[in-house]
C-alpha cells in the first residue's frame, strides 16, 4: 500500500542532520542511513550528480529532500522501506486501442562506490518475467497491466535484494542502490568446507533442482563484432527454444524476430570464423551440457577450494575456486561457481580459459582468417547463471566475450578485436509444450543475414530486451550513418 505524504507522520518527523555537502545521490545516501528508507526516483527530475549542500540542522523527510535537491516542487510516497521522489504530472488518458503495456526503466548503482552494477537479475515476483542491467547497469523491462500491483525484484550476488511496488515506477527512470552485503552461514551449514563435498552435494541435487520436463523459454538474443572498441557488427534476435528436460540434450531454436547491422566489407565474414552463434549460448547451459570442471572423475584436471560465503537474494551462497593444476600444460578453465548453501544449486559461474594457456587454445577459438593477417588469443571469459522460477532453476543469462590481438603482415602494430554473445531468458512456459516442426527450427549454427536497420526500440514490441550499453548504442549509429567500403585490412 502506498502511503502519501500528507497521509503519513513519517514525513513530518524531525531528525537532526549534520552538516553535509556532496553530490545529490551522496547526501540522499546520507538521508537514506539516517531514516532508514530507500529513495528511488527519476533520474530525469534529479540530477544525481550536481553538487549540493545540507546545513546542520533538524529536518523533516521532506525538508531534507527539498533542501538537497533544490527543488520545492517534488513530492515524496512511501512504500515498505521505499521512499519515491517524484513530481506531480496528469498522464493522458489511454486511448481504447492503446497497448496495454508499460515501461519500467532505470539503472543500479554500488551504494558505496556509484559505480554500476552490470547483470542485475531485474524479476517480477511470482512470474518467470525478467531481465538483466547492461554493463553500463541499465534495464528496461516491459510489462503488461495486468502485472501494475505486483513488485519487482533486484538482485546480484553479494548485495542485499530489494523489492519494489510495480505502480511506484511505472513509466519512470529510476536510480536504485544496491548495498553490498557478506553474511556468516547458519551453524547447520557452515561446516561443510570440504569444497568437493558441496561440490558432490551439487550434483546429487541437479536432478532436483533442474527443469525435469520441456519448456518453452522466450530469450533475447544478441552478438557483436568490435575493433579498436568500435561496433562494426551487430545482431540481435528474439528465439523461441524448445528446452529439453534435465538429462536431455535435444534443445530446438524458432527464429521470432531479428536485425543485423554491419558495414559492407571483409570484416562480416571475418567475424563469422569466430563465434559460433546461438549454439555457444546453448552449450553454456553448463547444468545440463557437459563441461570438465564440473566432471569430478578420476582424470579432474582442477583443484578447487572454498574462499568463503556471499549471498544472493538473501540466500546463504557457498564460492567455490577452480583451476587447473600446475602441472597440467594444456588450456583448461579457471574461475568461480556459486552454491546455493541449503539448496546446493549452482546460482552463477564465472570462469575463462586460463591466461597462461590462452595461446594454445587458438585452435578451438579460430577457425579460419585471412592468410596476411594473424590472430593471437588475449582472453576467453564467460558468465553464466540461473533463476529460480516456482520450484525449479532455469538457465537466466550467459554472456561470452573473445578478446584477440590482430596484426597484418608486415606492420608492427596490432589492433584489439572483441567479439561477444549474450542470451537472456526473458519468459518460461510450461503448458502445452513440444517440439518444432521441421519448417519452424532453425540450425543453431546459423548465421544471420543482412539486413540493414535503424535502432528503433520500437522495433521489439513487447519483448523485453537486454539494453544496448551507451558506447555501443552510439557506435551502432555512426556505422549506420556512413556508407563505408571499410576493409578489415586497412583497420588493422
Amino acid at each position: 500500500m502506498i502511503l502519501h505524504a500528507e497521509d503519513s507522520n513519517v514525513f513530518s518527523q524531525k531528525i537532526r542532520y549534520p552538516k553535509s555537502k556532496g553530490t545529490v545521490y551522496e547526501l540522499l545516501m546520507k538521508i537514506a542511513d539516517y531514516s532508514g528508507y530507500q529513495f528511488v526516483y527519476d533520474s530525469n527530475i534529479i540530477n544525481s550528480d550536481e553538487e549540493s549542500f545540507l546545513p546542520k540542522g533538524q529536518y523533516t523527510l521532506t525538508e531534507a529532500v527539498h533542501t538537497i535537491t533544490k527543488n520545492h516542487r517534488i513530492l515524496l510516497e512511501k512504500s515498505g522501506n521505499h521512499i519515491l521522489l517524484y513530481l506531480k504530472i496528469k498522464e493522458p488518458e489511454p486511448l481504447p486501442d492503446s497497448n496495454p503495456y508499460f515501461i519500467i526503466e532505470g539503472n543500479l548503482r554500488d551504494k558505496t562506490n556509484e559505480q554500476p552494477i552490470p547483470y542485475v537479475f531485474v524479476n517480477v515476483d511470482s512470474t518467470s518475467i525478467g531481465t538483466v542491467s547492461n554493463n553500463d547497469g541499465y534495464f528496461k523491462l516491459k510489462l503488461p497491466d495486468s502485472l501494475l500491483q505486483s513488485k519487482i525484484h533486484l538482485f546480484h550476488i553479494g548485495y542485499e535484494n530489494q523489492i519494489v511496488d510495480v505502480s511506484f515506477l511505472r513509466n519512470k527512470f529510476t536510480t536504485f542502490t544496491l548495498n553490498p552485503q557478506s553474511i556468516v552461514l547458519k551453524e547447520a551449514v557452515i561446516h561443510i568446507q570440504n569444497p568437493m563435498k558441496i561440490l558432490s552435494a551439487m550434483i546429487e541435487h541437479r536432478k532436483k533442482n533442474y527443469a525435469d520436463k520441456p519448456v518453452y523459454q522466450t530469450s533475447f538474443y544478441r552478438e557483436g563484432f568490435n575493433i579498436k572498441d568500435k561496433a562494426m557488427d551487430l545482431t540481435e534476435a528474439v528465439f523461441k527454444i524448445y528446452k529439453s528436460e534435465f538429462g536431455e540434450n535435444s534443445n530446438q531454436v524458432k527464429l521470432l524476430k531479428m536485425r543485423k547491422v554491419t558495414n559492407k566489407s571483409e570484416i562480416n565474414f571475418f567475424v563469422t570464423k569466430l563465434k559460433s552463434g546461438i549454439n555457444s549460448s546453448l552449450m553454456l547451459d553448463i547444468i545440463t551440457e557437459s563441461i570438465d570442471f564440473l566432471e569430478f572423475g578420476e582424470n579432474n584436471p582442477y583443484r578447487y577450494h572454498h574462499i568463503g560465503n556471499t549471498t544472493l537474494d538473501d540466500r546463504p551462497v557457498y564460492v567455490i575456486t577452480f583451476e587447473q593444476h600446475k602441472f597440467i600444460n594444456f588450456p583448461h578453465y579457471k574461475g568461480k561457481l556459486y552454491i546455493d548453501a541449503e539448496r546446493y544449486a549452482l546460482l552463477q559461474a564465472e570462469f575463462e580459459i586460463h591466461p597462461r594457456y590462452i595461446a594454445l587454445a587458438k585452435p578451438f577459438l579460430v577457425s579460419k582468417t585471412t592468410r596476411d593477417v594473424k590472430i593471437t588469443p588475449q582472453s576467453v571469459k564467460y558468465t553464466v547463471n540461473y533463476k529460480l522460477v516456482g520450484d525449479k532453476y532455469y538457465i537466466n543469462h550467459v554472456r561470452g566475450d573473445l578478446h584477440f590481438k590482430a596484426r597484418k603482415k608486415n606492420k608492427l602494430a596490432s589492433s584489439d578485436l572483441h567479439t561477444w554473445f549474450e542470451m537472456l531468458t526473458c519468459d518460461i512456459d510450461a503448458l502445452n509444450v513440444s517440439r518444432f516442426s521441421r519448417h519452424e527450427r532453425i540450425s543453431t549454427n546459423t548465421i544471420f543475414t543482412n539486413t540493414k536497420f535503424m535502432y528503433d526500440d520500437k522495433f521489439w514490441g513487447n519483448f523485453n530486451v537486454i539494453m544496448p550499453e551507451k558506447t555501443l548504442k552510439e557506435s551502432v549509429l555512426l556505422n549506420l550513418s556512413k556508407e563505408s567500403s571499410i576493409t578489415l585490412q586497412e583497420i588493422i
